[in-house]
């Protein structure tokens, strides 16, 4: 601990010099002669410097003497301490103390003196109140001899500092001891410079006056230990705070002084809450809370606040105002301005607050989650398929072959959970969607309304599984909502068939004499022995399809001497013949032989199925130039 120089210094008898006394007795009878006491010394005013304490003009000493007199000394040299005044004739020995104007006692004879320490002192930037550090001194005199040496005084106190804030403008500052009373009535031994507080005991010292920021001031105690303390400031408009501390042992000694830390703002800590409001299950906002940490005695002195909400770089909300909560609210509320809604992610809380000139910076950072989108998206698309099985369990054959084959028709998608967004949010971040067919994107776009979106027809889709997907996004929680649309081919038309391009029918032959001429109008089936076949590609079927097929073929059958060459037309689907016909004969001419062309059209009904999904057309025969010509082949539903 660290301890100034002591406040004593011996006082030297220089001359005997007449002066007027002030006496704070009432005037006796008894018979006065002067003394006079002089020299230089530190006593009152306290130097931080150097730890000394000096003299004043005008510092007035109590004089207590044997013979039962008590009267005032007045300083008339400043730091050279000259004192003079009178004692009662015949006094051998004197008791003094410092400050006169705080004695009680109107007497003593053992060198005890009543004297006040009192709990409200004067604030004295640099030092501490001159009227209240007391002393006590003790001396022998020569009756008739008005000098006196050999004079020290001693300190009965101790001193403890503080500096005031840099931000506070504090018009009061308070001490109190959390063990023990540090002022009131005091009992001193002047012999022994002993204390012992006897009434109007208090554990608080308070300073009331003008504080200067950043100014160290000093209280007044009586020694001893002081475990735990307080400092409690009142500032000029009105505020309060406190800087309390259990830590650690102050030992107060006489003549010494302690430091405590210096007090500072405590602000609490910055603390923020965000969460996503809801009402009646509707998200309507975002609940963004910045608690400041001002303390709320210290409001008053607060004469800016300005916070702001960014995330990358781009602001959010704002706030530019007086401090009146411990918080600051969200959006629309307590003058915050800015967007209802903050999406997810993390934001930096910035700003600061000015106290008395001074300012102090806020910075924070808060985490806002996924908002509570969920629920259910639809998307549905029409094909012929979908047609065909989807008529209230009845097929619908027809429906479906007023279908175009490749088309998916009708296309919608909607997303009920956007009713769960207010207006006002979907002002501000509306629902992103998107539909897609496979990996080609169809449309997309925003939304703010459930209604349903739809989607132009899409033609040209391959045979096959499709599926279609609708995505509704709203601060990236999407919900989906997908289909199965199944292009089969049907109802299909190949006229002619052809071996090239899409969907390309295939050849087979049974025998290398065989022809199989695909023409631009026509098949030709044509051999010499055996059969000629043609295959479909295969239709997509995800389960079995009633169908009809219909084709359109060119007949010829021959005779030569009575030996004919028949054409003969089978077709098949899935395997099974749902076709089978020969070329009609033709009559004998003069010559022995005949042929007969004929147009013919056949149709067949059958079933199509997922594990054999091709038909075939056959020209089965055992003679050449017994052909048939494929002009067309059609498969319907049925």
């Amino acid at each position: 601990m660290k301890t100034i120089k002591s406040f004593s210094a011996a006082l030297f008898v220089l001359a005997a010099i007449s002066c007027n006394t002030e006496n704070l007795t009432e005037p006796t009878d008894s018979a006065l002669e002067p003394m006079y006491i002089s020299g230089t010394a530190t006593k009152t005013v306290f130097t931080p410097a150097d730890g000394s304490v000096s003299w004043t003009a005008g510092d007035q000493l109590a004089i207590f003497d044997n013979q039962g007199g008590k009267n005032v000394f007045n300083n008339s040299e400043a730091a050279a301490a000259s004192f003079s005044g009178e004692v009662t004739v015949g006094t051998t020995k004197f008791w003094g103390i410092y400050p006169a104007d705080k004695v009680v006692s109107q007497n003593t004879k053992d060198g005890k003196v009543v004297v006040n320490l009192p709990a409200d002192q004067t604030p004295v930037a640099g030092t501490f109140a001159e009227d209240v550090n007391i002393s006590v001194t003790t001396g022998d005199k020569t009756p008739g001899v008005a000098s006196v040496k050999g004079i020290t005084f001693h300190n009965v106190c101790g001193l403890v500092s503080f500096t005031v804030p840099q931000r506070v403008a504090a018009k009061k500052v308070t001490f109190t001891a959390s063990n023990r009373c540090i002022a009131g009535q005091l009992s001193v031994d002047c012999e022994d410079s002993s204390v012992e507080i006897i009434g109007n005991e208090s554990q608080s010292v308070s300073m009331t006056g003008d504080f200067q920021s950043g100014s160290t001031f000093y209280f007044v105690v009586t020694p001893g230990e002081i475990k735990g303390f307080r400092i409690d400031v009142e500032t000029n408009a009105g505020s309060q705070y406190y800087l309390g501390t259990n830590a650690g042992v102050l030992d107060i000694v006489a003549g010494g002084y302690v430091n405590i830390p210096d007090i500072d703002l405590k602000d609490g800590e910055v603390r923020v809450s965000a969460s996503h409001t809801y009402s009646n299950g509707v998200l309507t906002g975002t609940s963004l809370t910045v608690n400041h940490g001002i303390p709320s005695q210290l409001w008053k002195d607060v004469t800016n606040l300005t916070l702001y909400v960014t995330k990358d770089g781009k602001e959010y909300r704002s706030y530019n105002g007086s401090v009146n909560a411990a918080s600051v609210t969200p959006e629309g509320k307590d003058g915050v301005v800015g967007k209802v809604y903050l999406p997810q992610g993390t934001y930096q809380i910035t700003g600061s607050y000015t106290m008395n000139g001074v300012t102090k910076n806020i910075s924070t950072t808060a985490e806002l989650e996924a908002p509570e989108f969920k629920g259910t998206a639809t998307v549905t698309g029409t094909t012929s398929y979908s047609i065909y099985h989807n008529n209230g369990g009845t097929k619908n054959p027809d429906g479906a072959n007023n279908h175009a084959a490749e088309m998916i028709s009708d296309i919608s998608a909607s997303c009920p959970a956007v009713a769960n967004i207010s207006s006002e949010v979907l002002k501000e971040i509306p629902v992103n969607y998107s539909i897609t067919l496979g990996t080609s994107e169809l449309k997309k776009g925003t939304t703010t309304s459930t209604d349903a979106i739809e989607v132009d027809d899409e033609t040209g889709n391959s045979w096959g599984q499709h599926t279609l997907l609708a995505t509704f996004t709203f601060d990236g929680v999407a919900i989906q909502g997908s289909t199965v649309c199944h292009i089969t081919g049907l109802p299909y038309t190949a006229n002619p068939p052809k071996n090239s391009g899409n969907y390309l029918w295939s050849s087979n032959f049974q025998n290398a004499l065989n022809t199989i001429d695909w023409g631009s109008s026509e098949v030709h089936l044509e051999g010499i022995s055996r059969k000629a076949l043609i295959t479909s590609p295969a239709f997509q079927v995800p389960a079995n399809i009633g169908v009809k097929l219909i084709v359109s073929t060119q007949m010829r059958t021959m005779s030569v001497v009575h030996v004919y060459a028949q054409s003969h037309l089978i077709c098949r689907v899935s395997g099974n013949e749902v076709i089978n016909r020969y070329g009609t004969k033709g009559e004998k001419d003069w010559k022995g032989s005949s042929n007969n062309i004929e147009n013919f059209t056949g149709t067949g009904t059958g079933t199509l199925t997922s594990s054999n999904s091709v038909i075939e057309v056959e020209n089965e025969y055992s003679k050449t130039e017994a052909y048939i010509k494929v002009k067309s082949v059609t498969l319907q539903y049925n």
